[in-house]
Order: C-alpha cells, then sequence, then structure tokens
C-alpha cells in the first residue's frame, strides 16, 4: 500500500492488486455496443447518471468478500470495512 496525496491535499490510498487480479475468474460476457445501447434506450423517458468519485467508500461488500480487499501496510494487514 502506497498512501499518495491529491491534487487537493488530501490522502489517496493505493493498491497494488495485479496478484488478485491474475485469480480472478474473468467475466465472459463483453459489454454492450454502444449504439446498441442507445437503440434499446431510444424511448426511455428518464436518464440518470451515479457519481462514482468516492465508490470505494459508498459500495457495500460482501462478509466473503472483504478479505479481497486487504492489503499489508508497516503496520499490519488491513481489511475493508465496507
Amino acid at each position: 500500500m502506497v498512501v499518495v496525496k491529491k491534487k487537493d491535499g488530501s490522502p489517496r490510498f493505493c493498491v497494488d492488486y495485479r496478484k488478485l487480479n491474475a485469480l480472478t475468474v474473468r467475466d465472459v460476457y463483453p459489454l454492450p455496443r454502444i449504439d446498441d445501447a442507445l437503440d434499446i434506450m431510444g424511448n426511455a423517458r428518464y436518464f440518470t447518471t451515479l457519481d462514482c468519485c468516492s465508490g470505494y467508500w459508498q459500495i457495500p461488500m460482501s462478509e466473503r468478500d472483504k478479505e479481497k480487499t486487504a492489503f499489508i501496510t508497516h503496520e499490519g494487514v488491513m481489511v475493508s470495512c465496507a
């Protein structure tokens, strides 16, 4: 884990998940093409956007998945509280 400063001076926690990602089972379903997605929404009346700027802290996580977010620091192992 590395802590770096954001532009506003607040801390950002950075964790290298490459080893976990190498073990992760890939999703075999591709993302839809944008033109197909827009065609599907053609007759929609309402649209919205989601602010995921701080999503790491806002998305609930299953108890069984929390161990996957653990990282090691000089103070020991840290596990997500999400």
